[in-house]
Parts: C-alpha cells; structure tokens; sequence
C-alpha cells in the first residue's frame, strides 16, 4: 500500500509509512523500523517526524547520543514540535545531565509563553518531566507541588500513587495515605478488572494505611465482591500477612469461581509460605479450568519455575515448552 501510494504521488504515503515505523518500533524490530524512519527523512526532509521517531528508537536503545543528536534536528525543522523537546529534555535527565534537562523545559515554556494560549504549559508531559526533575535532584517540595500541578491536569491512579510515594519518601505518611485512598476512589470508578495490575499498585499503598478501619474502608469503596476480596488479599500480601491473604483469596473464588484470578494469586502466596505442593495445585487448577485465561501464559511460566525450584526439569521442558509453542 505505501509503495503503490508513493508511486502514485498520494499524500498517504508519509502517514503509512510512518504507520510501519511506528508499528515494527513497538514489536521491538528497531532494525526494520530504523531502516523505514531513514527512508521517511530521505522522502520528506522537512518533516520533523522521522527525526524525532528515530531520536526515540535510538533512545529506547539506550543510544543516548544519537538520540539528542536526532532529536535535536527535529526540533531545528520545526521549532514549534514541543514533542521533541519533552523527549529531549527527558533524554537528559536520563543521563542526569540536570542543565541541559532545565534549560529544554525552559525553552518550552519561553516559546509558549509568546502564544496568545500557553496549552503546552498545561501539557501533563510538562509536569511529569518537572517532577522527574526535582525528585532526581533531591528537590521534594518542588517535586510534590508538580506533581500536585500534574494531578490537575491528569487525575489518574498512577499520578495519585506517585503523589502517595513523594510524600512517604519526605516522611508524611499521613497524607500519603490519603493520597492511597484518592486513587482508590479513581480506580473504583473504572470496573477495574480482577488480574489489574494497578490492584496490587494500589495495595502496596493501602498496605501502609495501619489504622482500624483501613479494611471497612476498602469495603465500601469497592462494591464488587469479587474484586474487593482480590484487593484485600493484595493489601494483606503486601504487609507480609500471608495467611490472612489466602483467607481473602479463597473469599474470592468463593464469589466468582468462573474467574481465574483468585487461583493464579494463591499460588503465588502459598509460593511465598514455602508450600510448592499447594502453590502447583492452583497453577495447575488455573490452566485446567481456564485454559483461554489471558493469564495462562504467566501461569505456565510460574509453573515452569515452580518445577524446576522442585528438580523436575523434565516437567519444567513439557510446560516451558507449551508456553513458547502458545505464544507462537
């Protein structure tokens, strides 16, 4: 399709190869799509695309000197592309190189502040690098009031969580844990799902709320029993409560057997109790009922370790070797 496209002098031609690049970066082919971005700035030199996508190829590479280099030049084409200047301003404070980082971020907001509309400045990427900034070099106030900036724009688990940490970090426990339960009240708001990821993120923060009524507050948030019971185990997991985390497990299975998570999640406590026996049987109990499981995969690859730790490598090669053949 590009090259008919190309061929024919369609203005789709940039945007669908720009649409492989893109797509051959995110499966990890950085070959292929290093190849197909030079391509792109061969045919469109003026576009700032391919520079700025091949800074970020060479920099989720770690080639961190060809992607300032890159970055650099797309921001020579087009001096507006905020884009790559978040990117590069990121690219030095991955390398800690705090003046460089402060002297980009100070580009973006002098450049926006000329517009009649500073949008950029209220860009949650701003406040992200900001943050990223000032807790690297130690600034924590500063830290917490952009991050507390970032949460206005973006008030999602993940924000109310960091905001959680940086107040922990400067010993406010108190209103780290408030900041714990504003991301649970987002998180009940989206369903989420019994194998989320950002569950067992928000129990490792609950998990530091040490007061009475910690759990009837969790109980009244989370209206889904299924999930509640998940969420609880996890908060107990998280405190080294192991027991009292297969209580909250088996709860959950009890209220919605049809659901693979609550096994997957006892195996891996009875795995933390030193009980492989009981931990196998759950795997086991979990790719047996639900073989389509989008959780099967980690399963098997749980299960395989579990059989080798138990010198049964024969069984570890039958369950390793089914994981690969099903993941293609």
């Amino acid at each position: 399709a590009y090259q008919q496209a190309l061929d024919t002098g369609s203005s789709e031609a940039p945007l669908l190869l720009a649409a492989q690049a893109e797509a051959t970066r995110l499966t990890g082919l950085y070959g292929r799509s290093e190849k197909l971005l030079l391509e792109f700035q061969t045919n469109w030199p003026d576009s700032a695309y391919g520079f700025r996508d091949l800074g970020l190829l060479y920099y989720e590479q770690r080639e961190y000197a060809q992607a300032e280099a890159l970055l650099e030049q797309a921001i020579t084409v087009s001096p507006n592309d905020f884009a790559s200047r978040y990117k590069l301003a990121e690219v030095s404070l991955t390398q800690q190189k705090w003046r460089e980082a402060e002297q980009t971020m100070r580009a973006i907001k002098n450049q926006e502040l000329l517009k009649p509309f500073h949008s950029a400045l209220f860009n949650p990427d701003f406040f992200a690098l900001q943050v990223q900034r000032y807790q690297e070099q130690g600034e924590m106030v500063q830290a917490i009031q952009a991050q507390r900036k970032l949460i206005l724009i973006r008030g999602n688990v993940v924000n109310y969580l960091h905001l959680a940490a940086l107040y922990r970090q400067v010993g406010d426990t108190a209103t780290a844990v408030e900041q714990c339960w504003q991301a649970a009240d987002v998180l009940r708001r989206t369903w989420p799902r019994p194998f989320d990821a950002q569950l067992w993120d928000l129990a490792t923060c609950l998990a530091h709320d040490a007061s009475d009524g910690a759990q009837e507050r969790v109980i009244r948030a989370f209206s889904d029993i299924h999930v509640r019971h998940i969420l609880l185990g996890h908060i107990h997991r998280a405190r080294g409560e192991l027991s009292a985390a297969l209580r909250a497990y088996e709860q959950a299975v009890s209220a919605r057997p049809e659901s693979a998570a609550p096994p997957y999640f006892l195996g891996e406590t009875y795995q933390a109790l030193g009980d492989p026996d009981a931990a196998e049987a759950a795997y086991r109990r979990v790719l047996f009922d639900f073989p389509q499981s989008p959780l099967a995969p980690e399963v098997m690859y749980e299960l395989g370790r579990l059989l080798l730790n138990t010198d049964r490598p024969a069984e570890a090669e039958t369950i390793l070797t089914q994981l690969l053949e099903k993941d293609g």
